[in-house]
Parts: structure tokens; sequence; C-alpha cells
């Protein structure tokens, strides 16, 4: 702590989002930080100090992580965020141990440093091997395409110091494309067969300039965090081929309220609005973002259109039902991995992977849909939880 404080009565805060807490009587620094970093900065500069997860500490935490999943029934995982190389590294060291009880498909997350000199057209063709098309891997573990998202910034470049120590998604901190050069990216990466994931709508246009240049209609891109989208942008993206995931967690159970405040009672059926993309034809598949990490939130969401702010729903109109969520939640997810023909329903030829719930998802109260877990859930025909065995 004390060459932490040390460094802080040396120095000003880096950026406006950091502010070093003083003392109102000495002037001097206490040793309390306040962030507003959308990504953390203290964390990883001024607390260097403290030591860092190891190769053996991610792929314990990642085996720990699995077992997590199975104890809601998720057999499989789609990380649209994107990976940085030691995230990989763990989960190929999880899947060589024969300890792998989720199935993963991965997108890479590149590190570009400032981004202003890549040559992206060499190196997207140098890289095509082994993330263009549906890339490299088996059932089990499969990295294929890119995730990106605009801008460099003095905050994503400090963050990007403390490499190899990745972002708590496993991304690189500096994966970010120059706006003025995103649309040279995108049609690179078009050109290889490399799939783009991306968490914003602000893509929409590009990705139909890309399409002008190199069809993609065929390629599954994805845009996730599904937030606000119009009856405009619903029929473009089902022209484009995009699929979507969702953030219902923050999007209409969190943030729905006060979206709709912004937006205006006119639109609140842009909040979300799944019902509206599948009836344009989009694929949308769910997602946890981690908090918490059961799909059965989601689906919950979807379904009652609940705020935890606010005795109303959030655009009921837009609400699914309880079979049309499941789908959502199941074989939508492995449209996204282009795996629909082998995962995703219970079928003769399908992958093995299965779950036994505690409750009926089509019949139970529709608040404890939420609360639903598994009793036992099967992967690749083995048993790899069983809830009156665990811990």
């Amino acid at each position: 702590m004390r060459s932490t404080q040390t460094a802080i009565n040396d120095t000003r805060p880096p950026t406006e989002t950091i502010e070093f807490e003083k003392d109102p009587d000495s002037g001097e620094p206490n040793g309390i930080i306040h962030e507003w970093s959308y990504m953390p900065i203290a964390e990883l500069s001024y607390f260097a100090a403290a030591p860092r997860f190891t190769h053996d500490d991610r792929v314990a935490g990642l085996t720990r992580a699995m077992r997590i999943y199975n104890s809601t029934g998720t057999t499989s995982v789609f990380e649209e965020h994107g990976c940085a190389q030691e995230l990989i590294q763990a989960y190929q060291a999880v899947n060589a141990q024969g300890a792998a009880t989720v199935r993963a498909h991965l997108a890479f997350s590149a590190a570009w440093g400032a981004g202003d000199d890549i040559d992206y057209a060499k190196t997207l063709a140098t890289w095509a091997g082994w993330l263009g098309g549906c890339g490299l891997g088996d059932s089990w573990l499969r990295v294929a395409g890119m995730f990106t998202q605009f801008g460099v910034s003095i905050d994503s470049l400090m963050q990007a110091e403390s490499a190899p120590y990745t972002g708590w998604g496993g991304f690189y901190y500096d994966n970010g494309v120059p706006r003025e050069r995103m649309l040279e990216f995108l049609i690179e990466a078009a050109r290889n067969d490399i799939r783009i994931t991306t968490i914003t709508t602000d893509y929409f246009d590009l990705f139909e300039e890309v399409n002008k240049v190199v069809p993609i209609g065929d390629k599954r891109w994805v845009v996730g965090h599904l937030d606000v989208v119009t009856e405009d942008q619903a029929r473009r993206l089902a022209d484009l081929g995009i699929g979507m995931s969702t953030h219902t967690n923050r999007y209409i159970y969190k943030h729905g309220h006060i979206r709709r405040d912004e937006l205006g009672p006119g639109r609140e059926n842009d909040i979300v609005p799944v019902k509206r993309l599948r009836d344009a034809g989009v694929h949308v598949a769910l997602a946890t973002d981690n908090v918490p990490t059961t799909l059965f939130y989601p689906i919950w969401h979807l379904v009652s259109r609940r705020n935890m702010y606010t005795d109303d729903r959030i655009a009921p109109d837009q609400a699914l039902s309880r079979e049309d969520a499941l789908r959502s939640a199941t074989i939508e997810g492995a449209w996204l991995c282009f795996e629909e023909d082998v995962k995703g329903s219970i079928e003769p030829g399908k992958l093995a992977d299965m779950a036994v719930l505690s409750d009926d998802l089509l019949t139970c109260p529709e608040d404890d849909i939420k609360d639903i877990v598994a009793d036992t859930t099967i992967v690749g025909g083995r048993v790899v939880y069983q809830r009156d065995e665990a811990p």
C-alpha cells in the first residue's frame, strides 16, 4: 500500500474518470481512489503490485465456472465479446485435461495497440486460416470470427499496458478499431470470410456498406446487447442476415424504465423488441452477460417484461410466449454458432446435451421462471451435474 500511496502522491490522475480522494485537513491523498471509467484503469495501473491471475488460476476458475453454468442447465456458451489469447489457452487446457463440461464457441479479440498503422488487409488475410468460416476446433471448443468495437482512447491504451492481464471478460482492452478505418476493416473481414461480432447498433449502416462490396447475408454476423431497434432497422437486419443476442438483465430489468423515459411513450416498443425482430425474420438468441449466469432470468424477462424498479411492464407488446423464449435460449443460440443441425434441440442424431429441470418452464407461475435450476445436466451423454450430489 505504501508504494501505491507514494505513486499517487507523486502524480495527477491520468484521466478525468479517476479521482484521488484527499484528506480535507492535510490535502494529501488518503488512499481512496474513485473511478468512473467503463473499464477499470486504476485496477490495472495503481494496483499493479497486487498478484495477477496466472494461467493455472484461469484454468481453475474456468472449470469452476462451467460447473456453475451446468447448475442451471447451460451446456454451451457463445462468447461474442471476444477472447484474448490467454483465455483461449485456458479453454484449451481445460479441454486437454478432459475437464470441460460446457461446449464453447469463442470469437477472437485482437490487440491492435494504437491501431493507426495496422495493415488490416494483410493481417486478416493471414488470420483467415484459423478465424475464417467456422474457424478451428471441434464440438467442444471452437474459435471463429472476431469481436470488434469502435475506437482507440487514452483509457483503452492505458488499460492495454497491463497486458497480458486482460479484462474481466477475458478480452484485450485495445481491441477497438478507429472509427475512420472501421469500414475498411469490416470489408477486409468479409473478404476473408471472418465473421464479425459486436455489441452496438451503431454498426447497422456500416454493415450495409460492407454488403455492397462483399455480400454478408450468409455469414451470420452478430450484434449483441440488443437495446433499441426500430421497425426499419429490424427489416434491414433481416435483409443482411444479421443475428442478435440480448442483454435483458440490463435493458429490460435494470434500465428499461430509463430507456422508456428517454424515448417517450410512442417508442416504447423499440425497447428490446424481440417479437418485432422475430416477426421480421431476425434470429435472436438470449444472453446473460453473466449478471446473473442463469439463462432463466432472460427467459423470464422476455415473457414477463418485468422491471426491478417499476410495477408495470416494459414494452409488454414485445413479450414472447414461453415456448418462443425457450427457443431463443436454445436453438437460436445454436444458430449463432452455425450448429443448429447438431444441438439446440433434443432430436435423434444431435449431441446428447440436455437438462432435467427443477420446475416446468411452460406451466409454472410466471415469476418462478427465473428461479428454475437443473437437477441433472448431461453433456455429450455424460452426467456433468447432479444437484443432490453438489457440494
